[in-house]
């Protein structure tokens, strides 16, 4: 494929369209040159776009193991046990069950998880959970990981999910290691699912091509 044909009238037009300001993170990584700072531009889009099925896959894996493994516990509904919630992920779970009801869905357990967002499952790792990690969270994992390492992987991983959906630069990250992040964490669950996993994704490929040589997203 030929690369874009920017002139000095299009990469003006981008500049207004995209917002200067909004560019300029890889305006200053391209020393300036609005041509090479949007070629950046569309490598941070494409980097993004081939990590969103990984994160995908990683936060759909990981909430249905942990519901799974809370359900044969703790019953199936286990979030509406006292003190099995606290804070912030106490008001999650309200949330949901508003959410449901003004869209007059019923307000079974499986609607409810599946309503609930990243940060309630990254939550649940958290050191306020201690006990729960110890006495039923364990066995969702082989090998076992330590809780408190696993949670600040899933926390920054959920930050680099927020960056992409808020279409902000994540080429500053060290993105390899945050595919190998979520790649470790969906073989501790499932080694299916990372089979599967890495058979689908393109990220690795996208992480390894000069900014200069992707022209989609």
């Amino acid at each position: 494929m030929q690369p874009y044909p920017y002139t000095p009238g299009s990469l003006a037009d981008l500049l207004t369209a995209l917002s200067e300001p909004r560019l300029q993170t890889y305006l200053d990584r391209a020393g300036g040159d609005p041509e090479l700072g949007m070629r950046q531009y569309v490598w941070n889009a494409a980097v993004a776009s081939g990590l969103h099925g990984p994160l995908h896959i990683l936060e759909v894996t990981l909430r249905n193991a942990v519901h799974d493994r809370l359900k044969h516990v703790h019953g199936a509904s286990w979030f509406d046990l006292p003190n099995m919630l606290k804070g912030p992920e106490t008001g999650m779970i309200q949330d949901a069950r508003n959410y449901l009801a003004e869209r007059g869905e019923p307000t079974t357990p499986d609607k409810l998880i599946a309503e609930l967002n990243f940060r309630f499952w990254v939550g649940i790792f958290s050191r306020k959970y201690d006990r729960l990690w110890v006495s039923s969270l364990q066995p969702v994992f082989s090998p076992r990981p330590i809780r408190h390492e696993l949670h600040e992987k899933l926390d920054r991983l959920r930050t680099l999910r927020n960056r992409i959906a808020h279409h902000e630069p994540i080429l500053q990250r060290h993105l390899m290691a945050d595919l190998t992040d979520i790649k470790e964490i969906v073989g501790a669950v499932s080694p299916a699912v990372l089979d599967w996993l890495n058979w689908h994704e393109q990220a690795t490929a996208r992480f390894a091509t000069p900014a200069a040589d992707i022209d989609l997203f």
